[in-house]
């Protein structure tokens, strides 16, 4: 049986996405908006979540962090 595993949201996570999608909103449209974070909340709450799966956050790598992973919605980290 695989272990199940979950994603903890830090507050600066949370306040970054909404701020995202706050600034898509308004610089977009609000449709694009809820369908992006509809994406983002269904990827990362999936029964199917592979915390392994993610890349390495970049950032942290160059400090040599390499535990912490970023799920990506699409192949790249620019939503389309």
């Amino acid at each position: 049986m695989q272990a199940t595993h979950s994603l903890k949201w830090t507050k600066n996570a949370k306040d970054d996405l909404l701020d995202i999608i706050t600034r898509i909103k308004e610089d977009d449209n609000p449709n694009n908006a809820k369908k992006i974070y509809k994406k983002l909340r269904d990827k990362t709450q999936s029964s199917h979540f592979l915390p392994l799966k993610g890349r390495v956050v970049p950032e942290l790598q160059v400090e040599g962090i390499v535990h912490y992973r970023e799920p990506l919605a699409n192949s790249n980290p620019t939503i389309n």
